[in-house]
């Protein structure tokens, strides 16, 4: 399949279907037999689950092709999986919307082995245990929480900068957004009380 035939059915996709259009997944499958030059592989196949992925995948890498201008560079997004429901949107918010995420993914990644190595530790009843294997488990969850210290320190402090950064460009000082943060805790609780009494 030639990029030039993806950018070809993308470039048509994009007419019928403008940025901000919701499609579903059959709708989707019938455009492209109606279009389809670059995409009659994907017609081919016989379930209608995999059909529909196979045609996402190419119509999406058509479409982020850098022979386009920007605003015409989109992804067919996930809107609703279980109704099979998709969204057209511009390809450099759904990278920045990936971005975002990438942070917290990664964060929780490079912590999840610890919280579980030490709740499953946690877990044991050590004083049942002979004297040998329990010193292996207690240096294990010593040694964990030391590492673990200065790693949730840093997540921490960086989500706080990206945070601040944030702010600052919605118009607030550091300072200003330093001190929206710390309240935050007391603004979420109030929130709770609107919502349980509205």
């Amino acid at each position: 399949m030639a990029l030039v035939q993806l950018e070809d059915a993308a470039a048509a996709f994009l007419q019928d279907h403008p940025l901000g259009t919701k499609v579903r997944g059959e709708d989707i499958i019938t455009w492209s037999q109606d279009h389809a030059d670059g995409l009659a592989s994907d017609l081919l196949i016989d379930d209608d689950g995999k059909k529909l992925s196979a045609l996402r995948r190419h119509l999406n890498s058509g479409a982020a092709s850098r022979r386009f201008a920007e605003e015409e560079r989109f992804v067919i997004d996930v809107s609703d999986a279980k109704r099979k429901v998709f969204v057209v949107r511009k390809l450099a918010e759904h990278v920045a919307d990936k971005a975002a995420v990438a942070h917290l993914k990664s964060a929780n990644g490079a912590i999840a082995p610890y919280r579980t190595s030490m709740k499953a530790i946690d877990d044991i009843k050590l004083e049942e245990l002979d004297q040998d294997l329990r010193k292996e488990l207690e240096q294990h969850r010593s040694e964990m929480t030391v590492a673990f210290a200065p790693m949730k320190k840093l997540f921490y402090d960086q989500a706080i900068d990206r945070w601040i950064l944030r702010l600052e460009a919605d118009g607030y000082t550091k300072e200003q957004a330093r001190a929206l943060i710390q309240r935050l805790p007391t603004y979420q609780r109030e929130m709770k009380i609107l919502k349980a009494t509205s």
